[in-house]
């Protein structure tokens, strides 16, 4: 049996699930989510599927692509659902909320790097987070120096594209 020391009593929060930024959606998504969703109307459908999409905001989109508030999400046709994407990738909206993301924090990575590197100098580094094409991202970064098996040169490892819970949990 092995057993590992716990080195931190602090766990990284535990990641959300978060509904679909509007500008990470493209015309097949948006399709499935019309098929998939149990709203008739399409106002409602966009605030009870997106993030980010109030009434309000809603009501602007329909408008800018000529759409009555009352059409129905089945009355849409191929035509209208890529015109609809195609605007959802064109406005600036909020951006969404970082809760789907389950960062380690600066703290326990610095621990991890101590532990299995036992470097002379360490350095790390949370960004607070940002968006792009609708994604929350946040970059940590780690830096060390020397250590018990540092060899001459640079040796970069790189830990990327940690799966957040953006719409399911698991």
């Amino acid at each position: 049996v092995l057993e590992y020391a716990r080195r931190s009593d602090e766990m990284p929060r535990v990641p959300t699930t978060i509904k679909h930024h509007p500008a990470s959606v493209h015309v097949e998504l948006l399709s499935s989510l019309m098929t998939e969703s149990k709203e008739k109307l399409l106002a409602k459908f966009l605030t009870k599927e997106f993030s980010c999409v109030s009434a309000t905001l809603a009501a602007k989109l329909l408008k800018e692509v000529r759409l009555p508030m009352d059409t129905e999400v089945k009355a849409l046709d191929h035509k209208a659902i890529v015109q609809l994407a195609h605007l959802m990738k064109e406005v600036q909206f909020d951006d969404p909320p970082m809760e789907c993301l389950g960062p380690v924090g600066e703290y326990n990575m610095r621990l991890g790097i101590i532990k299995e590197l036992s470097p002379d100098m360490v350095a790390t580094h949370q960004d607070a987070g940002c968006t792009h094409e609708g994604h929350p991202t946040i970059v940590e970064a780690g830096v060390c120096l020397g250590g018990k098996d540092a060899k001459p040169g640079v040796t970069v490892y790189r830990f990327a594209n940690r799966i957040p819970l953006l719409f399911e949990g698991g």
